[in-house]
């Protein structure tokens, strides 16, 4: 939802991570279904992120430094 608590935030990319790798979710796929979970603030920022770099291929590494900073 956008906290800003980075305590909030390390464990939803975390649990996020471990459900993925769980139902084996392709690396490829990771980005797309981790976003499909965010609302709010965090869907906003999202929405920035791709409008910033429409040119980016979004692996989940780069996904993950976005989100972390």
């Amino acid at each position: 939802m956008g906290e800003l608590d980075v305590k909030v935030a390390s464990r939803w990319i975390r649990k996020i991570e471990k459900s993925l790798i769980q139902i084996k979710v392709p690396n490829e796929l990771r980005v797309d279904c981790a976003t499909q979970l965010l609302s709010d603030r965090a869907q906003l920022w999202w929405e920035t992120m791709q409008s910033r770099r429409a040119t980016w291929l979004w692996t989940w590494g780069y996904f993950r430094v976005e989100f972390e900073n």
